[in-house]
């Protein structure tokens, strides 16, 4: 919803908004946490998931360092694109080389 409200330019309800995901974070991972922690099975395939959602709830905007982009792909980074609509890209950079005769 976030993105939807930045579109049609409702900022203060984007800001509330993004001001509250972290604090639906944190209480999604203790809701998880203090159910799991009878069931060793549930705590073993939670353990991945809770590896990744405690960095995401650490991470500040400004923050310099190692930052989760994606949850599926962990290797994505920031890319500076110096565009002037598009400051920002999200992916990885490849080198690919070939060589010019047939194999």
């Amino acid at each position: 919803m976030v993105g939807h409200y930045t579109h049609a330019k409702q900022f203060k309800r984007n800001n509330r908004a993004l001001r509250f995901l972290p604090t639906q974070l944190a209480r999604l991972i203790r809701d998880i946490g203090r159910k799991s922690r009878d069931d060793a099975a549930m705590t073993k395939t939670s353990a991945i998931s809770f590896g990744r959602a405690l960095p995401i709830q650490m991470q500040k905007r400004r923050h310099r360092g190692w930052k989760l982009y994606s949850w599926h792909a962990l290797e994505t980074d920031c890319i500076g694109n110096g565009k002037a609509r598009a400051l920002q890209e999200f992916g990885c950079k490849v080198l690919v080389t070939t060589i010019n005769r047939r194999c």
